[in-house]
């Protein structure tokens, strides 16, 4: 086989490209690792949601049989809060 020795100048090219492609595999290590971490945060908001939604929807059930319980009690009217008075409609 024949040998040929390679310049300085293309050692230190293929060298460069070496470090270029070991620093963008890092560079795509770290994104996927962020990846990752985004996706375990996007998770965790998702059942927040679903945790906020479903206490929304018991309240909604909560008040509406308080309000039944109520106007059974004393007839169709509305509630003035800050005086605590019921006025029939």
């Amino acid at each position: 086989m024949e040998t040929t020795k390679l310049t300085a100048e293309e050692l230190q090219k293929i060298n460069e490209m070496q470090t270029s492609y070991a620093e963008i595999t890092a560079q795509l290590g770290q994104l996927q690792i962020e990846k990752m971490l985004v996706k375990q945060q996007l998770n965790r908001l998702t059942e927040l949601e679903t945790q906020f939604e479903s206490n929304y929807m018991t309240l909604q059930s909560t008040e509406e049989t308080f309000a039944k319980e109520l106007e059974s009690k004393y007839g169709k009217g509305e509630v003035n809060l800050e005086t605590g008075e019921f006025t029939k409609i």
